[in-house]
């Protein structure tokens, strides 16, 4: 019925809100059976939805063509009354009644403003592609999951998908963390809560974090040799053998990389600290999401391992210049390599 407003009426996506509330309005108008199975329809067994609620019959009277082009009274804007020299009569689309006062609620194309009006005048004989031709009608009408803020963007953990996340608790640093999945019932939302909902086995329910999340392809790996002790495949959510307390690694806090090491604190988590020659802490970040999100840091480098810069080996150039291999010094810096190969491998 709403798809049916919008292209009897030539608008626009935009107003599948408006087409949806009519729509639902009038389908409590609408006569339904209400007395016994199998009796035949009459008009004693007949009521609506309305009727039956209200406890009166419905206004006939309030319905109207929805998306006609009217024209309402607007003397007032805001805090301010428009003068007598300023025009009072705007031109609009009808959309639907007003839920608190008598009037008529407007879409005004040329204040890009709803309005609402208790004196109008609806043309019929008008169409919304004659008067407003900006407005055209591009169907398309389906019913797709969005995320306020994202639009366009493609879910990642849809409602209804299998996602494997680390079970909650402090984990020891000698001890590796426990994962298990469960099914998305729930969708972080802008204004609603940043977390996404997860149905566990047992019927219970935990908001997570997004970057809690596995798919359970990149996940399956490591649950499958969670309870190998050699086990350190960077692809894996198990936690990598360099996750060490005091690990030398480089941070990238505020745009800067800085020089410092691993620390595993009282609440079981992690943190990067750094401390200046006298041995005083001048920097200490929380990293709470460590253990299960490390594979991003290290990709976006936001962490390195280790506090020596990235070498180019050899083995790195020598096929792109298998002629000069003489040429080539054993080992070069990687800020250096760009420029060696650029001039042929002459030093």
């Amino acid at each position: 019925m709403a798809r049916a407003y919008l292209q009897e009426a030539n608008l626009p996506k935009n107003f599948w809100f408006w087409a949806v509330r009519e729509a639902f309005f009038r389908m409590n108008l609408l006569p339904v059976n209400i007395g016994p199975r199998g009796t035949k329809h009459s008009e004693q067994h007949l009521s609506t939805p309305f009727e039956l609620f209200y406890g009166c019959k419905p206004d006939m009277c309030v319905l109207f063509k929805f998306g006609s082009v009217g024209f309402f009274y607007r003397p007032v804007d805001g805090s301010r009354s428009r003068t007598k020299f300023e025009v009072q009569t705007f031109p609009g689309i009808a959309l639907g009644r007003s839920d608190t006062t008598n009037g008529m609620i407007f879409w005004c194309p040329e204040t890009k403003r709803f309005c609402t009006a208790a004196d109008y005048f609806l043309d019929e004989s008008r169409h919304v592609r004659n008067f407003f031709p900006e407005l055209v009608n591009n169907g398309g009408f389906e019913l797709k999951l969005c995320e306020h803020g994202l639009h366009g963007k493609a879910i990642k953990h849809p409602p209804g998908s299998t996602v494997t996340f680390r079970l909650p608790g402090p984990v020891q640093p000698s001890e590796r963390p426990l994962f298990t999945s469960g099914e998305v019932i729930g969708l972080p939302m802008k204004r609603g809560s940043p977390y996404y909902t997860v149905k566990l086995q047992d019927d219970t329910t935990v908001a997570l974090d997004p970057a809690e999340l596995w798919e359970p392809d990149d996940a399956l790996a490591g649950l499958e040799l969670i309870d190998d002790p050699d086990h350190s495949d960077p692809t894996s959510p198990v936690r990598p053998a360099w996750l060490i307390q005091n690990c030398h690694v480089r941070f990238n806090h505020q745009g800067q990389m800085l020089r410092g090491y691993l620390k595993h604190t009282d609440s079981y988590s992690w943190c990067f600290r750094q401390r200046d020659r006298g041995g005083r802490v001048i920097t200490d970040v929380p990293i709470p999401d460590l253990d299960v999100y490390w594979q991003h840091y290290l990709l976006e480098g936001l962490l390195i391992v280790g506090w020596d810069e990235p070498d180019v080996t050899l083995e790195s150039i020598e096929s792109g210049l298998s002629d000069l291999v003489g040429l080539i010094p054993r080992r070069i810096r990687w800020d250096q390599a760009s420029e060696y190969i650029h001039r042929g491998g002459r030093s």
